[in-house]
């Protein structure tokens, strides 16, 4: 019934009913897949806790074990690279990496080496492709090699005290720090702190971590419920409430894939005035 509203349509503007129908039908039917694509749940991975780690749809729940397999060392706060190829692990002084396409993990470095004794609490990669941490104990930023988990100080703080620090994500120019339920946000490039204030609505009780998904948008996971940031209303908003059979919470989202969103227009490019031949 779609497709014949479609096609009647089509004709009023003086298209080529039949011509649509043996020609463009099954790729117009293409192009509306691609638009559901466009707009599905964000993609991500969970940590299960530290040991495992699982690539989640967060609007599904539906779950795949990434590493092949279980990683010895107490890591758990997670970051995925730019290219969807590597998930970067971090906890208290070490780094590692897991190959996303073979399940291999390594170990990448020790972090802790170059904090003067700090502990990462947690990574996120930024705009610029460079993989950033923030430390537990008083919340330094610090820029990370990812090929040898050197960590450099950026020379400030990313929030001020109480730190605590529990989520951590990177967007733009601006690092944003979750700690005790307040949102911080410094610029990456003068490392000025604006205080964002109180999630009015958050679970207490319950670790936050955050993250940036498709779109920009500031999504945050507690093990139980996934949610959207309203940095205006400084709001959580429940996107959907999930009981993960493997999940701790840290997580971390995928990068939006572009060519979706290109093929999505793939359908409506097709309508265009051509004879059959």
């Amino acid at each position: 019934m779609k497709t014949r509203r479609l096609i009647r349509t089509a004709a009023k503007f003086g298209f080529n009913a039949v011509c649509l129908r043996r020609i463009v039908i099954a790729q117009v039917l293409l192009g509306g897949v691609f638009c559901e694509l466009a707009g599905a749940s964000p993609v991500g991975y969970v940590d299960s806790p530290g040991v495992n780690y699982y690539k989640t749809d967060f609007g599904t729940g539906s779950q795949t074990l990434v590493n092949a397999t279980p990683i010895t060392d107490p890591l758990g706060h997670i970051a995925i690279s730019p290219d969807g190829n590597f998930l970067y692990v971090a906890g208290g002084s070490f780094l590692g990496r897991i190959d996303t396409r073979s399940g291999e993990y390594a170990n990448v470095g020790r972090i802790g080496d170059s904090l003067g004794g700090g502990q990462i609490m947690n990574i996120a990669f930024g705009n610029d492709g460079s993989l950033y941490g923030v430390t537990l104990n008083n919340a330094e930023l610090f820029r990370i090699n990812a090929a040898t988990g050197k960590g450099t100080s950026l020379g400030y703080h990313a929030s001020r005290p109480p730190y605590n620090v529990q989520g951590f994500a990177v967007m733009g120019n601006k690092a944003f720090v979750l700690r005790n339920y307040g949102l911080s946000a410094v610029d990456l490039g003068d490392g000025t702190v604006q205080d964002l204030g109180d999630l009015a609505n958050a679970y207490y009780g319950r670790t936050l971590d955050i993250a940036v998904g498709p779109g920009g948008v500031l999504y945050a996971w507690n093990g139980f419920s996934f949610y959207d940031v309203d940095l205006q209303a400084m709001r959580l908003h429940e996107v959907q409430q999930l009981q993960l059979p493997h999940t701790g919470w840290f997580f971390t989202l995928t990068p939006e894939p572009a060519t979706l969103s290109l093929l999505c227009l793939g359908g409506l490019l097709l309508f265009r005035r051509r004879p059959c031949r």
